[in-house]
């Protein structure tokens, strides 16, 4: 406990920020890069119809060695449909309601739907590229996926030194590894090209990001106010006294 607060018995430590203070310049970077790459895709790939050469040799190695018609391909690609990914939203949204870290539950209801509102309302309209005459870029599903991979590494960020820091790493390098595998596999069946999977891949990682850091510039403010009245109230009980 820090030296000149108390905390009641029985009551739960105050959940700290979203993203620690050291770590938010560098999330902040990561965030402006992946608008960057997403901008980049979207100007050089707007419009287009089929393959460039680089989705071209990527598209055909992986339709070529993994399978167009494989089975675990296909339920690879059920991890990014619309309600299995709004199940695990709403499961992390009640643990972290459980653990009363309100900040995260914000970020979990928030970062889901805009990401994918982003991406299905606005990016895709707006860049234009098809395949197979279907709107393509960024892919719906590698989004879902990234986004929920990425809220793992906010809301399960390692904390050594520490048991659960080493199980920790491995839930989200699991979520990582299967997000990249729905992205594979939406590029072997061809629903995708893979530039699409990069985009997506964009949007999902920097909604989060980007949502994180405003949800924890926005509770500062109110959390110093909240902690001002309390102290304010505690100095004048004590003045009654």
């Amino acid at each position: 406990m820090e030296q000149g607060r108390w905390r009641p018995a029985g009551q739960r430590p105050t959940p700290g920020p979203l993203i620690a203070l050291r770590a938010q310049p560098a999330a902040a970077t990561v965030a402006v890069l992946c608008a960057v790459v997403l901008t980049a895709l979207a100007i050089r790939y707007a419009g287009h119809t089929q393959a460039g050469p680089l989705d071209a040799r990527i598209d055909g190695w992986a339709q070529g060695h993994l399978g167009i018609t494989s089975p675990t391909l296909r339920a690879l690609t059920l991890l990014g449909d619309p309600a299995p990914v709004t199940v695990m939203t709403l499961l992390i949204a009640l643990g972290c309601a459980r653990a009363r870290w309100w900040r995260a539950v914000v970020l979990t209801v928030l970062a889901t739907p805009a990401a994918s509102g982003l991406t299905e309302d606005v990016l895709k309209p707006a860049i234009g590229r098809t395949i197979d005459g279907a709107l393509s870029m960024p892919s719906g599903h590698t989004c879902a996926v990234f986004t929920l991979a990425t809220l793992g590494v906010v809301l399960l960020r390692p904390r050594p030194p520490g048991p659960l820091g080493s199980p920790r790493r491995l839930i989200v390098l699991a979520a990582y590894v299967l997000a990249v595998a729905v992205a594979v596999a939406m590029v072997a069946q061809g629903f995708h090209y893979f530039t699409d999977t990069v985009g997506g891949a964009a949007v999902g990682t920097g909604t989060v990001l980007a949502v994180a850091l405003a949800i924890d510039a926005a509770a500062g403010p109110v959390r110093t106010r909240l902690a001002a009245r309390a102290d304010t109230a505690g100095h004048r009980a004590h003045s009654t006294l």
